[in-house]
């Protein structure tokens, strides 16, 4: 197979595919549909990557005070941060 066949493939065939070829890759996969199913991990799982968004957000918050700080201009603070216009607010 080359590259082209891996990408017309559906993802559920891809998947049954790679658990065929690798006893590693399966009992990873089995793993992972058996802990979708229990809601308290599910929820803990949600709330962490809740946590992470947020601490992402922080992250490029900081940057763009530092960036100001620094004497940047608020275009380039929100070309290097992704954030809106609104949320760089105004130099310190």
């Amino acid at each position: 197979m080359n590259a082209a066949d891996y990408e017309n493939m559906g993802q559920a065939e891809l998947i049954e595919m790679l658990t065929s070829m690798d006893s590693g890759i399966k009992a990873a996969h089995d793993r992972l549909i058996e802990l979708s199913k229990d809601e308290e991990f599910m929820r803990l799982y949600h709330l962490r990557e809740k946590v992470l968004k947020e601490g992402q957000k922080e992250e490029k918050s900081e940057i763009a005070r530092n960036a100001q700080a620094e004497g940047a201009t608020p275009e380039f603070v929100q070309k290097i941060t992704g954030l809106d216009p609104q949320a760089i607010g105004k130099p310190r």
